[in-house]
């Protein structure tokens, strides 16, 4: 398998010297794609685009895509006026920069999944790939019933992604929440998994995706990874305010049972012994910005005793304005989803840390380009 040099994810090495390097004069861009029951299929790339993001709020995540352009040159990609790579198939993608003395250049993973249709241009003979991530299997799939022998998070996650032929997903602080967050209701009603991974995530404040070597990342809303990046006007090709991000200062949950006694309410809760509906309120943010209510019925989302905490924190970090921003720059293919970022614009007057929820790229033999969406900080719960 064509995997490029692999990097040093830690510790300095070539890793360092590729972030160093990423700013610097310009870098051509590489590229290595693995199809299964094929192989490598760099050498016939023409043009790689990649997007994966997910949501401003506490709302199930997107899964990932891309495209691949593949000219067949030597005649072995079409035959018969078919194309050899079929529906289904794995596909693996690199990117990176050439890098002296290195015959692949330096190669990072961006992407993991399958193809969801080929298709051919006959006059031109090209085969795009129209690429899902794992998230789209899951997708695919469905189920339902008693689900009591996978009563967390970590393991009913890990249940789902086997039946798929996956690796178990990974958990940020591992042997907390994910292992001791009983889930509320186990026999669950007919979904796919996405919906089920949502919602065994919810009730904990983790958010789940895909990486670009197609792991299933859980980490917490509440933390992102400092990369360190810095990004000036030197370094910004673009920068637009594309939105303001949802906010939250009211939340309603509906448990499947009622408030059982000692239960009532605190100040600024409204909660009766006896009512499955327990609200929240921030009274300041709703003074200052008017009432932004979100409304949960998710059955995963556990009892009484852990639902306070859940409702809680939902508010303490959604009631604040908060701005989605889109930044076009030259690629940083070592950046991922939850990365933390600072923005320095003098030209724009834009100061400030930002977090990293959606990642678009295009990549082809001259050029590496990356648009990035971001949040400014104290966001994703």
């Amino acid at each position: 398998m064509e995997t490029g040099n692999l990097l040093q994810t830690s510790g300095g090495g070539r890793w360092e010297a590729f972030k160093k390097n990423t700013n610097r004069a310009r870098r051509d861009p590489v590229i290595s794609v693995m199809v299964e029951n094929y192989g490598s299929v760099s050498a016939l790339v023409k043009t790689v685009s990649l997007k994966r993001m997910i949501q401003d709020s506490l709302h199930e995540p997107m899964h990932g895509s891309a495209t691949v352009v593949l000219e067949d040159t030597d005649g072995t990609l079409i035959k018969n006026g078919r194309s050899v790579i079929r529906r289904n198939d794995k596909v693996k993608v690199w990117t990176g920069f050439g890098r002296s003395g290195y015959r692949h250049g330096d190669l990072v993973p961006r992407f993991t999944g399958i193809v969801q249709e080929p298709t051919i241009n006959s006059a031109t003979r090209e085969v795009t790939l129209a690429l899902q991530d794992y998230g789209y299997l899951m997708k695919q799939a469905q189920t339902s019933g008693d689900y009591s022998a996978y009563n967390t998070p970590k393991l009913l996650l890990d249940e789902l992604l086997s039946r798929l032929n996956l690796g178990a997903a990974t958990w940020q602080n591992d042997s907390g929440l994910p292992t001791t967050y009983e889930i509320g209701n186990t026999t669950l009603s007919r979904r796919n998994y996405w919906k089920i991974a949502h919602g065994a995530t919810l009730g904990i404040g983790y958010i789940h995706f895909f990486d670009g070597s197609g792991d299933m990342q859980c980490l917490r809303r509440d933390a992102s990874v400092e990369s360190g990046e810095v990004f000036r006007d030197s370094d910004i090709i673009g920068l637009r305010h594309v939105r303001m991000a949802e906010f939250v200062n009211q939340k309603s949950v509906d448990l499947n049972d009622a408030a059982p006694v000692p239960w009532s309410g605190t100040a600024g809760d409204s909660l009766r012994w006896g009512q499955a509906t327990y609200t929240k309120h921030d009274k300041q943010s709703q003074a200052l910005y008017g009432v932004s209510a979100d409304y949960e019925s998710e059955e995963m989302v556990s009892g009484w005793d852990n639902i306070f905490p859940y409702v809680r924190d939902s508010i303490l970090w959604l009631k604040y304005p908060r701005h989605i921003y889109e930044l076009r720059c030259a690629a940083h293919p070592y950046l991922d989803i939850m990365d933390k970022v600072r923005i320095d614009s003098d030209i724009q007057n834009i100061h400030g840390q930002m977090t990293v929820i959606g990642i678009d790229e295009y990549i082809s033999a001259s050029s590496y380009s990356q648009t990035l969406t971001l949040i400014t900080h104290r966001e994703l719960f």
